[in-house]
């Protein structure tokens, strides 16, 4: 809905495809590793960016996640 805060996890080709349709939400997201300046400039509609370390703040922020980081190996 508009207005909900809207958590993408991962910052791949995946989740730059995704976040410019997000454009009526407050668009957050969080990668499990750093992301550099040039490719957070990317995403122009993310509101917001977790680092790596505030898994946990970012989960509690969000009112939707969607994943768009593959699984782990393990």
């Amino acid at each position: 809905a508009d207005g909900s805060r809207v958590l993408l996890i991962g910052a791949g080709d995946l989740a730059a495809s995704v976040a410019p349709y997000l454009r009526h939400v407050e668009l957050a997201a969080w990668n499990r590793r750093p992301i550099a300046a040039g490719r957070r400039a990317g995403f122009t509609t993310v509101d917001r960016w977790f680092e790596p370390g505030e898994a946990d703040v970012a989960g509690g922020w969000a009112e939707v996640a969607i994943i768009t980081s593959p699984a782990d190996a393990d």
